[in-house]
């Protein structure tokens, strides 16, 4: 669902013509009664429709606690392959450490 910003952003600028046109439905009274009328009609839609979306259903939310377990297990199975591919390293290191008998007087 797009936010109100993008939706913002499709719409075409208001220009001098639809300030000059809101300034004239302003100083009529009957055009500013009409516009108060239209702005709460378009509220009530707003309201009715901010009512009537329901929260994620079991479905939406299962699949989105899976879809986090399975992200979660490829960040550890990335940190496990790290760790072996460490391992030569290490294995060097250790064996260089025992082996020379400064290091392990140190």
């Amino acid at each position: 669902m797009p936010s109100l910003a993008e939706e913002q952003q499709k719409t075409a600028p208001i220009g001098t013509k639809q300030f000059e046109e809101f300034v004239q439905k302003t100083e009529s009274k009957e055009r500013r009664d009409a516009l108060i009328k239209d702005l709460r009609a378009l509220i009530a839609v707003q309201r009715a429709k901010e009512a009537s979306e329901e929260p994620p259903g079991f479905g939406e939310t299962l699949l989105r606690d899976i879809s986090a377990k399975i992200e979660r297990i490829g960040h550890q199975a990335v940190a496990a392959a790290e760790a072996v591919l460490q391992a030569p390293v290490f294995w060097e290191w250790l064996t260089t450490s025992l082996g020379d008998a400064d290091i392990r007087r140190a």
